[in-house]
C-alpha cells in the first residue's frame, strides 16, 4: 500500500481539471425592477458579482463583490441558480446567482460605485415578456438570468447547463 505524501498529493492535485467560479447577486428596487451594472471594461451590461477568489466560498465571494462594487454590506439570500458552462476560451465554469433582495431607497441613495470598474447602474423592468427578450440578449448571462429570475417567483433553485 502506498503513503500519501504531501509531493504525492500535490502530483495528483495537478492532473485535476482546473475550472473557475463567479458568484453574482440580483437585486430590486421597491418596484421590483431589476438592478443592472455598467461596467467599464466591458461593452454589456451585469449583475453585481465576479470572480470566486481561492479558499473563498461563492456566497462569500458574493457578498464581497456588492461591498466592492457597489459599496453596501448585504447578505445574501437563497442560492437561485447555479449554471455550467464552458466559455469561448474553452475553460469551464460555474457560475452561481444568489438572490440580494429588495434595495431600500435609501440603501440605493448610498451606492457607491468602484471607481474604473462600474461607471452607472440603473434599474430595468422584468416584469413583461418584452422585457425579458431585452434580458435574453446577453447571450451567455440572460438564459442564466431569467432563471434565476422564475427560481425567485417560485421559490426554487435551479441547476442549469448553459442557461438551459
Amino acid at each position: 500500500m502506498s503513503k500519501e505524501t504531501p509531493d504525492n498529493q500535490k502530483k495528483y492535485s495537478d492532473t485535476l481539471p482546473k475550472k473557475y467560479m463567479a458568484a453574482g447577486a440580483i437585486f430590486f428596487n421597491e418596484h421590483q425592477d431589476l438592478l443592472i451594472l455598467h461596467p467599464t471594461y466591458k461593452d454589456r451590461w451585469g449583475i453585481c458579482g465576479g470572480i470566486v477568489e481561492t479558499n473563498e466560498s461563492p456566497k462569500a465571494a458574493c457578498e464581497r463583490e456588492i461591498m466592492e462594487e457597489i459599496g453596501l454590506h448585504r447578505s445574501v439570500g437563497k442560492l437561485l441558480c447555479v449554471d455550467y458552462s464552458v466559455n469561448e476560451e474553452n475553460v469551464e465554469n460555474l457560475q452561481f446567482i444568489f438572490d440580494g433582495g429588495v434595495l431600500t431607497e435609501n440603501e440605493i441613495k448610498q451606492i457607491q460605485l468602484a471607481p474604473g470598474e462600474i461607471d452607472s447602474f440603473e434599474f430595468i423592468s422584468v416584469a413583461s415578456k418584452e422585457d425579458c427578450e431585452k434580458i435574453l440578449r446577453r447571450n451567455r448571462l440572460g438564459p442564466r438570468l431569467i432563471k434565476a429570475l422564475e427560481a425567485k417567483k417560485c421559490d426554487k433553485t435551479f441547476y442549469l447547463e448553459k442557461g438551459k
